[in-house]
């Protein structure tokens, strides 16, 4: 090796060059990367170096923060959602297993194989309501759910609602006031959605209402809009939760109490459904034991 090598000046380096050399596995003389070393730490020490700005600085933090922040608020509440839902299938599986071993038991003719059958249909029923609620929130959220509107009477959609919730509410012994417009108005809808829009909305109040309570249900005419309003007696709304009960997987702790049940979906497809339409709902409530009260406002006319 020539020693005049080593003394001479390496050529400009950076450390990337250098870590190169290494990853590449070149043979190299060790004194002049060491040298090309010294000079790419020193030119990078006398560097200026970028001004601080302390506001961006924090701007940033911030910003990161909520994200992390955001990120486990999102984990806790896919946990939660993922151990009610867990609860909500197991619920009817139970008294369907239990009536398929009865069912194996019973005499043919037996009377009481028509009550368990009947156990099975209503069980197996919930649990296709269930998983339509889990295919529809799957639907909106990938822009997938398809609304076929069509000019449709109010009773098309009002009277299947209140059939699909008159024996829940017979067998809480609820009051059920019902005002409708005459002549009733025609809405450009899909007709099987607001069935849904509005049993979700009648099923809700029944089940937040004490048994003995009132439910209404009234519809008006305002300003080429359908104004239905469906309110209760029951344990109301706390101030603070309005903004969030139409929030995917949310349920209020006091609402779980009264009723340990549901997937915590049921108002929030109410919400897609009702914009879907081109309408609005919102959720009022004098506070908590006050009732409450949720209006729909849907556009009698074709959104365009």
């Amino acid at each position: 090796m020539n020693r005049s090598n080593v003394a001479e000046r390496p050529p400009r380096a950076n450390v990337s060059d250098i870590f190169r050399v290494w990853r590449d596995d070149k043979p190299a003389d060790v004194n002049h990367l060491h040298a090309a070393l010294l000079l790419a730490l020193h030119e990078h020490r006398d560097a200026q170096p970028p001004e601080f700005d302390e506001r961006s600085a924090d701007r940033t933090w911030r910003v990161r923060s909520k994200a992390v922040e955001s990120r486990a608020e999102e984990s806790v509440v896919l946990t939660r959602f993922l151990a009610v839902l867990a609860h909500e299938l197991r619920g009817p599986l139970t008294p369907i297993l239990t009536s398929a071993e009865l069912i194996a038991r019973l005499p043919v003719g037996d009377p009481g194989l028509v009550r368990v059958q009947a156990i099975i249909r209503r069980q197996a029923a919930h649990l296709a309501r269930l998983i339509d609620d889990l295919l529809d929130v799957s639907r909106i959220r990938t822009g997938k759910l398809r609304l076929v509107c069509r000019p449709s009477q109010m009773a098309d959609f009002i009277e299947p609602a209140l059939d699909a919730c008159r024996p829940a509410i017979a067998k809480r012994k609820q009051h059920l006031v019902v005002m409708l417009p005459s002549p009733p108005p025609v809405v450009h809808g899909d007709p099987v959605r607001l069935t849904q829009i509005f049993s979700n909305l009648l099923d809700n109040a029944s089940k937040y209402t004490p048994e003995g309570g009132t439910l209404r249900l009234e519809a008006v005419v305002d300003e080429g809009s359908l104004v239905v309003t469906v309110a209760d007696s029951g344990i109301g709304i706390a101030e603070e939760a309005l903004d969030s009960v139409f929030e995917a997987f949310v349920q209020e702790e006091r609402a779980m109490g009264v009723h340990n049940g549901g997937l915590g979906i049921g108002l929030s497809l109410v919400r897609e459904l009702t914009e879907g339409h081109g309408g609005s709902v919102v959720a009022r409530s004098d506070g908590v034991g006050a009732g409450s009260r949720f209006v729909v406002v849907l556009p009698l006319r074709p959104v365009r």
